[in-house]
């Protein structure tokens, strides 16, 4: 084979090597994806609900007609029910009754529950006129108990009586009290007993009567007799 021919073939070998290299390719870059920005919606924030304010009363207490025992009335409220309240009046709250009624009741002795914060201001009703009280009612004996003292000459009675009465009015300023004629005790209003000790020579009938007073004058009750006997 001579010179050109072999320079001929290695070129025609070359050219067919160059031809058969893969095309050189470029490296992936990695891509960062991005996930969406998701804003939470928060809740709607649900105040609760205001609890109506409520009344009980510790102990049994008078619920009249106005802020006052001038008031007439109304009724005693047992213990531990609970009443709604309406409005408020200086240190007595108004409240509702289960028959639609309304009455005030002093802020003593009684539990609050609730919300008093909107209670508006009640503006009590005129004061009613002033009038005697009623007379006290069913006069009688809780209990007697008779003893003699024999340590004197002579001996002397000891009888102690312990008398009860109704209460019939709500405007009185107290009670007197008496024996035969004589003032022998006084209370104060809403107290319906007393304890008289009677101490005498011999054992006789006494008489007693019970008085309700105010500014206006006196009631006078009926008279009872009681006795020990001998």
């Amino acid at each position: 084979m001579n010179i050109k021919r072999r320079q001929f073939l290695a070129f025609g070998i070359f050219i067919l090597m160059n031809s058969c290299t893969p095309p050189s390719v470029a490296p992936l870059t990695p891509t960062t994806i991005f996930a969406p920005t998701v804003t939470p919606i928060p809740s709607p924030t649900i105040a609760p609900a205001p609890i109506p304010p409520m009344l009980s009363a510790s102990i049994q207490i008078p619920c009249r007609t106005g802020p006052g025992e001038l008031y007439d009335l109304v009724l005693n409220l047992p213990p531990a029910q609970k009443y709604p309240i309406v409005a408020k009046a200086e240190t007595y709250w108004l409240v509702k009754l289960p028959d639609q009624a309304e009455c005030y009741v002093h802020n003593q002795q009684v539990r609050i529950v609730g919300d008093i914060s909107t209670l508006s201001t009640e503006i009590p009703p005129p004061t009613p006129a002033s009038a005697l009280p009623a007379p006290p009612e069913h006069i009688g004996l809780l209990s007697v108990t008779c003893s003699i003292d024999r340590s004197t000459r002579p001996v002397k009675y000891v009888n102690e009586f312990r008398l009860e009465w109704t209460d019939a009015s709500n405007n009185e300023d107290g009670f007197r009290i008496y024996r035969d004629g004589g003032l022998v005790a006084e209370v104060p209003a809403n107290q319906t007993d007393v304890i008289d000790v009677v101490i005498a020579k011999s054992n006789h009938v006494h008489y007693y009567f019970v008085i309700a007073y105010n500014e206006v004058g006196i009631s006078k009750s009926e008279t009872r007799s009681f006795s020990c006997g001998k």
